[in-house]
């Protein structure tokens, strides 16, 4: 169930975002949000409901142990009713003891603990992840005006959103690495070998695959035309100060060498 400080549709629709960008964040970002929100919310049930029945269970079992043996309950000479109250509590200090047992046995094989303590970290930082992206602060303030976008910051929103996504997988199921894929890969079949070669080759040893390297006129031809007019003219300043630093100043006739 969402709670009043999460990041809802209507508040996507107030950035100054296209809207196939708008819907790229409501189809990714709140679906993984969500999906958190309601994992941590079952398995925070399960976890304090087996805490309180570890808690409490552990508390009864000693103090219905003590009062089976009180005098006249359990001697020989007892009455019937008295004898059967001493069954009645004998059945049920084995079953709160049994449902202890079950209950800290299925915490402890499940990780319940620990999974409620990821699970709730994973959806605290998609909160504050949203909602820096939202007010552009902290990791989305930029370097100035320019940058300080919404539409300029989408994809450093984006990247982060799949790391956070990609780390609770790693850590919740598996991590793969290039000694484990070349482990199964000797040990699998010919077929076996191929998916395995491929994945490593795809994944690079992580899940998460590297940014591609690209041109840097293809990167150039993307930005605002304000933001890459100054990269360019940063970048000419630059190539004219190393041409000045090796060959000297620049004279009628040519460089003139030092």
């Amino acid at each position: 169930m969402p709670c009043p400080q999460d990041i809802t549709e209507s508040t996507i629709n107030t950035l100054t975002l296209h809207v196939n960008r708008k819907e790229i964040i409501k189809d990714r970002y709140l679906a993984v949000l969500t999906d958190y929100q309601r994992r941590a919310c079952r398995y925070g049930r399960s976890f304090h409901l087996s805490r309180i029945t570890v808690a409490v269970g552990s508390l009864l079992v000693p103090a219905l142990l003590s009062i089976q043996y009180i005098p006249g309950t359990g001697s020989a000479g007892a009455s019937a009713g008295a004898a059967a109250n001493a069954i009645v509590l004998y059945w049920v200090t084995w079953v709160i003891s049994l449902l202890v047992t079950i209950a800290n046995g299925v915490a402890t094989l499940m990780k319940v603990d620990k999974k409620y303590y990821f699970l709730n970290t994973i959806v605290e930082q998609l909160r504050s992840e949203g909602w820096q992206y939202v007010s552009l602060t902290g990791r989305y303030a930029g370097m100035g005006e320019t940058t300080r976008t919404h539409e300029y910051q989408f994809l450093y929103f984006c990247h982060m959103v799949e790391k956070i996504k990609m780390h609770q997988v790693e850590e919740e199921y598996f991590k793969l690495t290039d000694e484990y894929s070349k482990g199964s890969g000797t040990a699998s079949s010919s077929s076996g070998q191929g998916a395995t070669t491929a994945m490593r080759a795809l994944t690079q040893g992580s899940l998460q695959p590297p940014t591609p390297q690209q041109p840097l006129e293809g990167l150039l031809a993307r930005l605002p035309t304000d933001l890459r007019l100054d990269i360019e003219n940063l970048l000419g300043g630059r190539a004219a100060t190393t041409g000045q630093g090796a060959t000297g100043p620049v004279g009628p006739l040519g460089p003139q060498a030092r």
